[in-house]
């Protein structure tokens, strides 16, 4: 099961499925609740318990963008997907079994790749997901 956190401007996407939330929007200071389908963002009716949950989701979100400031999107699934911002660059890096490799032919320095390792397993902590039992 896919799950994310993504960056764009001043927006926050989290695809989170759990607690009966698939997807959180956080844009100019509000909350929305929904669907995210890969593309569109659909906005669900929910309880207000739902939205109090989403608000500690979007408060550790934040705190998650802001300790990893060059990260625009993680995702979960068979790996982790890391979208960052290197020397003005755009590069993906593939997170299994804390082996990093990138899209590009780069050469990115170890200083880099720890922060990546680490923001990783931040990312994986944010999810409630125990980094020794993530198996890739």
């Amino acid at each position: 099961m896919t799950k994310s956190a993504i960056r764009n401007g001043e927006e926050i996407l989290i695809e989170i499925k759990k607690h009966g939330i698939d997807s959180i929007l956080y844009s100019n200071g509000n909350i929305k609740i929904g669907i995210f389908d890969g593309v569109d963002f659909y906005e669900k009716r929910v309880a207000e318990e739902k939205y109090k949950i989403a608000e500690k989701y979007i408060k550790k979100a934040l705190a998650l963008f802001t300790s990893c400031n060059n990260i625009i999107s993680f995702v979960y699934s068979d790996m982790v997907y890391i979208k960052f911002i290197y020397k003005k660059d755009k590069i993906m890096a593939f997170i299994n079994d804390n082996i990093v490799s990138f899209d590009k032919d780069i050469n990115i320095d170890n200083y880099t790749k720890e922060q990546l390792l680490n923001c990783k397993n931040k990312f994986l902590e944010f999810l409630g997901i125990n980094d020794s039992l993530y198996t890739d």
